[in-house]
């Protein structure tokens, strides 16, 4: 106090208003700490209970979901567990969707736009075992096939381009490799 004096002062068992610390937000908006001691109240990051929500309208060249993990064994970068039990047959949902609006008009140079760029690159030059890299694996099963149990594991419908530039599947393999692969289930050698 002003005498030089120490004096403990009765503080709440909750702490609730977080105005002090620099918290002046929105409801829902994510806290982060400022490296300052501060807390910042993100605006462009929310949470309500079950959505977050990152708006990055004003990114140009970063990332705005970045994941950096660098020691996976066994383990995802991102794991997506969709339990579905409700019995709803007019159930229509995708568990990612990719929707990507183009409304500028491209005047000079070429634009290319990928849904899924997918790069798997292995640089160990004394590998002694063996190693797979899968761009894309499908696994679908259903328990029986009473009804329609419907299944397809590539699906493209490409419409309103070049047609000598549309393709439904292209492949470029290193000669000597499968362009295309099929095999039988009831006889692995057909």
């Amino acid at each position: 106090d002003s005498n030089n004096k120490i004096v403990k002062e009765a503080a709440s068992a909750t702490v609730t208003d977080l105005h002090t610390a620099g918290v002046d937000g929105a409801d829902g908006q994510v806290l982060t700490d400022k490296g300052d001691g501060t807390i910042d109240s993100e605006a462009n990051l929310t949470f309500d209970g079950s959505t977050l929500s990152i708006e990055a309208d004003a990114n140009t060249t970063a990332n705005a979901l970045f994941i950096d993990c660098n020691a996976l064994t066994t383990g995802n970068a991102i794991h997506i567990d969709v339990d579905d039990a409700v019995a709803d047959s007019g159930a229509n949902f995708s568990i990612v969707n990719i929707d990507y609006d183009k409304s500028a008009n491209n005047t000079s140079g070429t634009k290319a736009i990928y849904g899924i760029d997918i790069d798997l690159d292995d640089d160990a030059t004394g590998n002694t075992s063996n190693t797979f890299l899968y761009g894309v694996d499908v696994d679908i099963d259903a328990a029986n096939a009473n009804g329609i149990a419907g299944q397809t594991g590539f699906r493209a419908n490409i419409t309103g381009g070049d047609t000598a530039f549309m393709h439904s599947f292209s492949s470029l393999i290193t000669d000597g490799g499968y362009d295309f692969h099929a095999q039988s289930s009831a006889n692995t050698l057909d």
